[in-house]
């Protein structure tokens, strides 16, 4: 497999791409780390809680409690009560 990817990076493809090889390099290095023996390999295992803004919350909340609504970006925004650039970027210091 990471012959493979690395293939078609030599050769140009898809995975000369950020948004498709970012989250590959992310899968596989999760993967490793889930895979081998190192000291914080108990760390993984354990749940995390992520922290998360208000207004994240509050769209995440939404689509837990209606997960057969086909929610819009637009719409959870409205929910969230903030603007749809400041629900994909929360840690933004301007809601604009």
């Amino acid at each position: 497999m990471i012959r493979a990817a690395f293939d078609e990076m030599l050769a140009g493809g898809l995975l000369t791409r950020p948004m498709v090889a970012r989250p590959l390099q992310e899968a596989l290095l999760t993967g490793f780390l889930l895979a081998t023996g190192h000291r914080y390999r108990d760390e993984l295992d354990r749940p995390h809680h992520t922290l998360r803004p208000a207004p994240v919350k509050r769209a995440v909340d939404a689509m837990h409690s209606m997960p057969q609504h086909p929610f819009t970006v637009g719409e959870l925004a409205v929910l969230a009560g903030v603007s749809v650039r400041r629900l994909r970027n929360p840690s933004s210091s301007t809601s604009a």
